[in-house]
């Protein structure tokens, strides 16, 4: 791309014609017919990447190629006059803003098992981070409030956070339960511990085209599930899906069958054959939270709509009658005393800069002002530190668990289960371990013990009966 154009140009100075030169510079506005032509230029090679920051669209430019994960970044802002050196290559109809990257750096640290270990104990006198105050942190809303579930599904949700990937892809987890048991309020929770950009989709109002790659645009739309960095959280599904079966021109199979790539973070060509294709690969973890389809009240009822080979790539929690009836009567709710107060940005530690020279971001880009102040960062660093290793498993010992399992599950849940269940279980187990060592024995090892494989199977167990649930003509809850 060209950053400094030298012009020539045909000009009067009186009744004398005579050619001058004059400098053109990025984001300057040029047109040969009025301008002149171009003699000569300075251009460097650029990665381009579209950042969508507090709401507002910005064009990256770096000629280092940066990272996918949570950044701070500094440079020089330029608001465009002429867009060629782009549209040239790019389908753009306006850029309101260009960026030219002069640092990046990650704006949380993935620390080795004993920094973890010592960087937990410091949260648990900073936050009151033990076991029981991370899990109170886990399931508070933005409320304040803390929304308890069952002992197994805290658990759960837990290690899916705090796992790891096992075979190149993480724990997906998909919850069905009936209106009224706190599905959409703990998306939210979710999405208050994460700040996704995009936060949660409301699948009940959108189209399953939103979920994968899209190419009317250039650079091609990577869609909701790749465009989400650490988790992607979709409420309401089965509403996309019972609209779609309405729609005579939609096969859901073919849908959820896209989805299998993402859901398998595999890197990947994909194109539409107008010279529009991109190179894909999921990062984040995927938070299903969705009532079941109408006139469907089990899950083994939904298993000839859906396809079977996406189901088998999330866990199926189904929301039995305990935590149904739990979450009615309003048990476990109650207010979270240890969040933090507000943290402004004018008491940021790393102010953003700048000078005449270049304008920098007057917010960096990413920064978090919310009401859990630092404890947003101390998340992520956990989040993002235990994603780099597995624990320490007895491989026999889990897949006697895993094998339980099978035999304890009815057809035809058994075969999706069993087609990528013993995935599901190591990583379950690999979160539980981590929970425990992390703020209860503050082990480095970070090796299972047998309190956590009984953990385990009580999970796995609580799971496999849930799907027996019937979720038809329940009450309403709020």
């Amino acid at each position: 791309m060209p950053v400094v154009r030298k012009i020539i140009k045909k000009v009067k100075k009186g009744k004398v014609e005579d050619f001058g030169t004059f400098i053109k510079y990025l984001g300057d506005r040029y047109d040969k017919r009025y301008d002149g032509n171009e003699i000569d230029n300075i251009s460097f090679d650029f990665w381009v990447y579209r950042v969508i920051d507090n709401g507002k669209e910005y064009y990256l430019l770096s000629q280092d190629k940066l990272t996918e994960e949570y950044s701070e970044m500094k440079g020089m802002k330029i608001d465009v006059d002429d867009m060629s050196g782009l549209s040239d290559t790019l389908k753009i109809n306006k850029i309101a803003t260009m960026f030219i990257v002069k640092e990046f750096k990650s704006a949380v640290n993935i620390l080795p098992k004993d920094k973890l270990i010592e960087f937990s104990k410091e949260l648990k006198e900073k936050n009151g981070w033990d076991k029981e105050g991370f899990m109170d942190f886990i399931f508070t809303h933005e409320s304040g409030n803390i929304y308890n579930y069952t002992n197994e599904f805290n658990l759960l949700r837990i290690s899916q956070f705090l796992s790891s990937k096992y075979e190149g892809y993480p724990l997906h987890l998909m919850k069905i339960g009936p209106v009224g048991t706190g599905k959409t309020t703990e998306a939210e929770a979710i999405d208050f511990k994460f700040k996704e950009e995009l936060g949660i989709l409301e699948a009940g109002t959108s189209r399953m085209k939103v979920l994968v790659p899209s190419f009317k645009e250039k650079p091609a739309n990577l869609g909701y599930i790749c465009n989400c960095n650490r988790v992607a959280i979709i409420d309401e599904l089965m509403k996309m899906v019972a609209s779609s079966i309405q729609n005579s021109h939609i096969d859901v199979n073919n849908y959820f069958g896209e989805l299998n790539m993402l859901l398998e973070h595999k890197k990947r060509l994909v194109g539409s054959g107008n010279d529009n294709s991109t190179i894909v690969k999921t990062t984040a973890k995927v938070c299903i939270t969705t009532n079941p389809l109408p006139n469907k009240p089990t899950i083994y009822n939904h298993l000839s709509i859906l396809d079977n080979t996406t189901l088998s790539r999330m866990l199926i929690w189904v929301q039995d009658n305990e935590e149904i009836e739990k979450i009615y009567k309003k048990d476990g709710i109650r207010v979270n005393n240890r969040l933090c107060e507000p943290y402004s940005r004018e008491h940021s530690p790393n102010p953003v800069d700048s000078s005449p020279m270049s304008e920098f971001f007057s917010n960096s880009i990413g920064y978090c002002d919310c009401i859990l102040g630092n404890q947003y960062f101390d998340f992520l660093t956990i989040f993002d530190s235990c994603q780099t290793f597995l624990s320490l498993v007895d491989i026999t010992k889990l897949k006697e668990i895993f094998n339980k399992s099978v035999q304890r599950a009815k057809e035809p849940m058994k075969q999706v289960w069993k087609a990528r269940g013993l995935h599901h279980t190591i990583l379950i187990l690999d979160g539980i371990v981590k929970f425990r060592c992390l703020f209860q024995d503050y082990d480095s090892q970070f090796n299972a013990i047998d309190e956590d494989y009984q953990n385990l199977e009580l999970i796995l167990n609580k799971m496999i009966d849930g799907w027996d649930t019937n979720l038809e003509n329940r009450g309403f809850g709020l």
